[in-house]
Order: C-alpha cells, then structure tokens, then sequence
C-alpha cells in the first residue's frame, strides 16, 4: 500500500505536513518520518507485531531507555506505530567525534541493567536453545552453498556447530536482545537507546556482548578492556574468567558465521549490495576464533570455502 500524508492524518487523527521514507535494513517493516509544526516522528508499517508491544512494555517496566510508542492503530490487517524520533544518530556514527571506551562502557552498563530483569515476572517463552542456535547455522550455509559455488562438505561445519551450539545452551539463560550490534543502539543528546528488541529472548548471558564488540559494521579498538569490563560487572558471579571467555569464543564463532550467512542472504534476496562490504571482516574474525578452537573441526573447510573464493 502507498503511504501518503493523507492516509497518515486520517489514521492518526493529526495534521503532518512532511512525510519521508527511510531506507530500511533487514526488517520487514516499512519505516517513514512523519512532522507537523512542532514535533518529528518515526512511522513503523506492517504487519501486526505483538511480541514488539510486549517487549516493549517489558523494557520501559524496568527503565530501559526505548523509543516511546504514542499511537497504535490498527487498519485493514496492517499495524501502524507512531514511534519517538531518536534521530539519525547510531552507535556508530556516534563514535566518529567521541570516545570509545568510555561510550561503550556506558552501554555495556545498559545492558547489564537489562539482562538482570527478573525474567520469572515475564511470560516470554522463547529461546536459544540448541535448535535455534543451529537453525541460525543452517541458514547461513543455505546461502553460503549458492554463493561460493563450489561443493565443499557442509555437514563438517553443521556437525561442528551442533557441538558448539549445545554447549552454548547448556549454559542458565537471562534476558537477550537478539541483534544486539552499533546500527541497532542509538544515541539522543547523548542518551543511549536501544531499537529493534522485538526479537528478545533469553540466552546466554554473553550472547549480547558479543554481537556488540565482534561487531562486522565496527571495528573496536578496545574489545580486551571492554571484555574485562564487562566481566568485573557482571559476569563474575556468574562464572570463571576461563568460562567467561571459553564461552565467549564458542558464541563469536556462532554468532559471526550466522552474520555471513545473513550478509549474504541480504545481498542475494534483497539486492543490498553494501552488505558484501562487510564480508571480509566478518571473515577475519571469525578465522581468529577458529585457529583458537580447531577441536570442532570446523576451521579447515570454513578457511578453505573463504580463501580459494
């Protein structure tokens, strides 16, 4: 359907003089900026999401910063959110004029916040366990067979992250954004906000950190610091700084390869050719935490698919 300035003021009840689309990424939502005289918005378009709605109430129960929703309207099968503007200021971009560390810090500090939310209070039923850790695996080989073109043996690589993914699971879960990187954490007078939750689920306590500095959109000069940081605050009653980062490794090298496969599927089903830009840091990363595990006998095939392409 076209939106238009008419169809959002009769749907809002208000009177917006500018409408702008804005370029999406992998959602499958429709966003737009809508102004009137005094105040700017994001319109969210698509179709109903409760789980959104849930979440979000959950977030802003327990003071996480998010943006607010002011309107809900509901039209002919579609969802419509009036959403606060956070602007177009993303983690990383932010980053460009302020410092690193001390920034990331602060939404480290955030997230801790977040992932010690009594998850009991809530009744959210989803989770990575095993299966959904390695159904993340599979899609990425999915793309990843089309896309290199040569046929090397996948099972070697589903086998070894069948291993890795069950040892992930294994391990007590807490509250987890899900896609939890610097295009997703938005900063407003330099107040952090945290976007695109709808996908929460409860998982392994570091599963968010490490989205956050393996980062393929960023590459993060202090991750060691940020790491023991993190530990320091949080982790520490939770485990050994040997299971912190055992741990830590099996996630990245889950986390990253699942993060081609999306890479891929981005530039193959959607035609958004940037993606493949990120392809070869992705893949630097992810060798570095394979030469650290050659136990799951996954580096050799996975070296072997990005070096002879």
């Amino acid at each position: 359907m076209l939106i238009n300035l008419k169809w959002c003021n009769y749907i809002f009840k208000k009177k917006f003089n500018s409408l702008t689309r804005l370029q999406g990424d992998a959602s499958a939502r429709t966003y737009y900026r809508l102004s009137d005289t005094t105040t700017s918005y994001i319109l969210s378009y698509g179709v109903p999401n409760p789980r959104f709605l849930a979440i979000q109430k959950l977030l802003l129960e327990n003071n996480i910063p998010i943006p607010k929703i002011y309107q809900q309207q509901n039209l002919l099968g579609k969802e419509y959110l009036l959403l606060e503007d956070l602007g177009n200021t993303s983690l990383v971009l932010y980053l460009l004029d302020s410092n690193e560390l001390t920034t990331y810090q602060k939404v480290i500090d955030l997230l801790i916040k977040m992932q010690k939310i009594d998850f009991v209070k809530y009744s959210i039923d989803t989770k990575f366990d095993d299966t959904t850790l390695l159904k993340e695996v599979k899609f990425a080989i999915t793309y990843f067979k089309p896309f290199f073109k040569k046929n090397y043996d996948y099972s070697l690589i589903e086998d070894g992250f069948s291993k890795i993914c069950k040892i992930i699971a294994a391990h007590p879960m807490i509250l987890t954004h899900r896609d939890f990187h610097g295009r997703n954490i938005m900063i407003k007078n330099d107040q952090i906000y945290f976007i695109d939750f709808q996908d929460a689920r409860w998982g392994h306590p570091l599963y968010d950190l490490v989205s956050l500095i393996e980062d393929s959109y960023f590459k993060i000069s202090c991750k060691s610091k940020l790491k023991e940081y993190y530990f320091n605050n949080f982790y520490k009653d939770l485990g050994s700084l040997d299971d912190f980062n055992y741990y830590y490794d099996l996630i990245a090298l889950q986390r990253i390869f699942k993060a081609l496969g999306s890479f891929i599927y981005l530039y193959q089903k959607k035609g958004k050719i940037r993606y493949l830009s990120y392809l070869s840091m992705a893949f630097e990363n992810l060798k570095y935490f394979l030469t650290r595990h050659p136990e799951f006998g996954i580096e050799k095939t996975i070296m072997e698919i990005y070096y002879a392409n």
